[in-house]
């Protein structure tokens, strides 16, 4: 069990794979270290250098003060320290406008799609890794992965009411999960947070990659910390339970698949 023992400097780390359930049975975690093979994470890793270097809107930082704390430049590694560029951005095939639900805004593509041509790109380059933890999910929580699953079926038949079909089918056609969304973090520590958008009792898969140590992934209501080694995935309900990755020694990488549950 993960504690910090009264009188002990030392923390004791969860690091073997495990769930966490309720006193009903019912789990709300669960911890893969070393899911993502060393090859996959190089995919990930050639696909984030590449929207680096190529996309003209990509990866967004904001400024240290005012800024949403997803982008605000205290929580980033110092870019020189880095080899792709520091910040966040989030793609959907399709979703409410600013995580809204009818009848307040109309669906269609996030706008980091709409904007970026070359985020396509960047999602068929890492389609192996999002069909992969698609399928895991399709393993630990077959009803909500059909959910996903059926959505994409109907957005891809029904995409004339939206806005931007073409480019909704565009990227349905490589979109390889049945997740809603995918963020990509680049070199950012994440302080403890509620994903206040996102679905009670949906599991996000949150995985991390890169070449650094002592990543540490923490859960306060389970009074544990997991050790959050690259290639790590963690499935979690991030509405419910508040959660955060401290900031590692090293380049560290973040790919996180989500649900907005408006959708489903």
């Amino acid at each position: 069990v993960t504690a910090v023992i009264p009188g002990r400097s030392k923390e004791i780390l969860r690091d073997r794979p495990c769930n966490l359930r309720d006193k009903n049975g019912r789990i709300w975690c669960w911890f893969f270290p070393g899911l993502i093979s060393k090859h996959r994470q190089r995919q990930l890793t050639t696909a984030i250098l590449l929207l680096s270097d190529n996309s003209r809107k990509g990866l967004q930082i904001g400024l240290e003060s005012g800024s949403n704390w997803r982008v605000n430049q205290k929580l980033y590694r110092p870019a020189h320290l880095c080899s792709a560029k520091i910040g966040a951005v989030c793609y959907s095939p399709c979703w409410y406008e600013q995580g809204r639900g009818p009848p307040d805004a109309s669906t269609g593509p996030s706008l980091s799609l709409v904007n970026d041509p070359d985020a396509l790109q960047f999602l068929r380059d890492t389609q192996e890794v999002a069909a992969l933890l698609g399928a895991i999910l399709s393993l630990i929580h077959p009803a909500l992965f059909a959910q996903g699953m059926e959505l994409m079926k109907t957005l891809y038949k029904n995409p004339h009411d939206l806005r931007y079909p073409d480019l909704v089918l565009d990227t349905l056609a490589i979109w390889a999960s049945p997740f809603t969304a995918l963020s990509i973090i680049s070199n950012r520590s994440t302080p403890m947070h509620h994903n206040t958008l996102g679905g009670m009792n949906c599991f996000d898969a949150v995985m991390s990659w890169g070449e650094y140590e002592n990543g540490r992934f923490k859960i306060p209501a389970a009074g544990m910390t997991f050790r959050y080694d690259s290639g790590t995935t963690i499935y979690l309900d991030t509405q419910t339970f508040r959660h955060g990755a401290s900031a590692v020694v090293g380049e560290c990488f973040c790919f996180v698949l989500f649900f907005r549950p408006s959708m489903l």
